[in-house]
Order: structure tokens, then C-alpha cells, then sequence
């Protein structure tokens, strides 16, 4: 017999499955205010529902990074004899329509590989500590994240984030690529973003982040963050139209930004750039090409670049720069390089 009553066994069910529809409502349409709103006051209104919907979360995120083909994805079958078999809609809390009908069954298999898999790995109420869940995207694919507390991150090409959320703090990690910030507001809960040669704290803002190899560059479009590089402990707050590059050793660069704005324009296609070394614009670009460009040489890396490169149109940028630079863009099989001409 189970101790804890079948009450409560029940009662965790609906939690998780609760869970699931709300994970699959933002993933489908997206963060809108007003579902936002009525999911924010139902991750408030139990501890557990927090709970839940990291789990479910960082499932999702784990069965995102298997092939498509080995997706454990029920069959007919497997649908019918399972206790929900998708033949209905199901109520999406907060929702005041039932999701279009070509959806329906989609969204209900979709909940039910959830919550088999939660029941089915023991994730719910485990002892062992949670990995964080972790999200990334592919050469050219963005990515729009809804996380738990309501916030929310557009992740650019190429990018890895991590993120683990507690009653204490919000724990991200940016390892590569470019995000776009907007937090909600949680005085209780520091939201904290480790970007590995420093880390960058906001309280209900919006802030972006790119990180290339060997250099960080934060910009505030809303709302004030604080910045702290590891290396020598240096920290400074940033206010919106502010925006500073650091390194992990000596480079600590804040500059006020007349447009915050251009630094989103990378969610449009465009990356603009005004007196920035060629190399590092080179490696902007590569997360939008199917194969890796960089310099060829050494001499090379004084060259700066003023000008605005379109995402789906590379080719005739890298064209270009043969143009106005002692350059000659040379590409093998594998990989696109630029050698000093002459």
C-alpha cells in the first residue's frame, strides 16, 4: 500500500501534467504577456509547480539533443493504451481557447512522452541534485526560450546555454554564441549569468550577450545590470544605452551605445559593427556558415570593419571584402580563408 495516499500520488500527476501543457504552450506560441502573466502566478502558488516544470524542462531540453530518429515518440498503439490517448484536447491552463485541432494530437502525444518519461525515470521528487538544463542551436537556426520564472532568452546561431533555477537564485550559463535577455522581475532570486571570465547580474531587464573566444560583450537595452570580470574582480553597472567588452585578462572597454537597439539586429539577419576587427567579425559570421571562416594569416588581424554583413547573403560579402581589402578569400572543402593578396 502506498504510504503517502493515493491523494497525494494523484495530486503530483496533475502537477506534472500540468507542467507539460505549460511547457508546451509557451513552446508553441511563444512568451506572450498575458500567458506569462497566468504562468508566473502558477509557478507562485505551489513551490512544486517550480519544481515540476524544471524537470519537465530539462527533459525536454535532453530529448532535444537526440537525433530525431530516435526519439521516443509513441506509436498508435502505445497512444491507445496509454490512460490519455489523445483522442481530446487538453485544457491548457490559463488558456481561454483549446489550441487549433491539427495541434491537438501533436500537443497530447507530446505531453504524454513527458510525463512517461518523468514517471519513468524517477525524476519526480529525486534526491539526487538536478542537471541543469541545457539548450543550443545550429549553424543559422535562432531559438526563443521560455524559462520557468517567466523570463525569457533569444538564443543566437551556434549558441549553448545552460540554466538552473533554485528558491535562492536564477543560475545561467552562457558557453558560446549570442542571447538576448528579457528577465522578470524577482527581487528574492538573483538572476545570474556566468559567461567564464566574469558574469553578469540583472533584476527585471533586458541585456545582450556575445561571446566570442576570447572576449565578452554586454549591451543594456532596458533597465541596469552589473558586470564583474574574474580575472582582477573588476565590476561595473551598466544602465540602458551601455554596453562594455571584457576579456579574462586586461580588456575593459564600456562605451555608451547612441541605438541599444542595433545590438539586437542579429535576430533580423543583420550583424552591424562599427570599427571592429575583421578577425572578430569573422567570427561572428561563422555561426551563420556552414563552414568555418577565419584569417589565413597574422598580418591580418589589424584590419577593422565598419558596415553591416546580411546573414543569408555571406557569399557576396566575403566577395567583397577582396575589395577593399589586401585580402583573397580562398575556400576548400571544408572551411573559408582569407590570405594577405600579394
Amino acid at each position: 500500500m502506498n504510504k503517502r495516499g493515493s491523494g497525494t500520488v494523484n495530486e503530483d500527476r496533475l502537477i506534472l501534467e500540468q507542467a507539460a501543457r505549460w511547457h508546451l504552450w509557451l513552446r508553441e506560441r511563444g512568451a506572450r504577456p498575458e500567458a506569462v502573466d497566468v504562468f508566473q502566478r502558477w509557478c507562485r502558488s505551489d513551490p512544486r509547480h517550480r519544481q515540476a516544470y524544471r524537470r519537465v524542462s530539462a527533459l525536454w531540453a535532453a530529448l532535444d539533443a537526440l537525433p530525431g530518429e530516435r526519439l521516443p515518440w509513441p506509436s498508435p498503439e502505445e497512444l491507445a493504451a496509454d490512460r490519455y490517448d489523445g483522442r481530446e484536447p487538453l485544457p491548457l491552463p490559463g488558456a481561454k481557447a483549446a489550441p487549433p485541432a491539427p495541434r491537438r494530437r501533436r500537443w497530447a502525444a507530446a505531453a504524454a512522452v513527458l510525463i512517461a518519461a518523468l514517471g519513468g525515470w524517477g525524476l519526480w521528487r529525486a534526491a539526487a541534485p538536478e542537471p541543469p538544463a541545457v539548450y543550443q542551436t545550429a549553424v543559422a537556426e535562432q531559438r526563443r526560450v521560455a524559462l520557468p520564472d517567466g523570463s525569457t532568452v533569444e538564443l543566437g546561431p551556434r549558441s549553448r546555454l545552460e540554466w538552473h533555477f533554485d528558491a535562492h537564485r536564477r543560475r545561467l550559463r552562457l558557453l558560446t554564441g549570442e542571447g538576448y535577455f528579457r528577465v522578470a522581475h524577482d527581487p528574492a532570486r538573483p538572476f545570474l549569468v556566468d559567461l567564464g571570465v566574469g558574469r553578469v547580474q540583472a533584476l527585471g531587464t533586458a541585456f545582450n550577450i556575445r561571446r566570442r573566444r576570447n572576449e565578452v560583450t554586454v549591451t543594456v537595452v532596458e533597465g541596469v545590470v552589473a558586470v564583474e570580470q574574474d580575472a582582477s574582480a573588476r565590476r561595473a553597472r551598466l544602465a540602458s544605452g551601455q554596453a562594455l567588452a571584457f576579456d579574462g585578462g586586461t580588456l575593459w572597454q564600456a562605451r555608451t551605445v547612441p541605438d541599444p537597439a542595433a545590438a539586437l539586429a542579429w535576430r533580423a539577419g543583420r550583424l552591424a559593427y562599427v570599427e571592429e576587427p575583421l578577425a572578430a567579425v569573422l567570427e561572428d559570421v561563422a555561426r551563420y556558415s556552414s563552414k568555418p571562416v577565419a584569417l589565413a594569416d597574422e598580418s591580418l588581424r589589424g584590419l577593422r570593419f565598419t558596415g553591416t554583413v546580411y546573414a543569408d547573403r555571406l557569399d557576396a560579402w566575403l566577395n567583397g571584402l577582396e575589395r577593399i581589402y589586401p585580402v583573397r578569400v580562398v575556400e576548400a572543402a571544408d572551411q573559408i580563408l582569407l590570405f594577405r593578396r600579394g
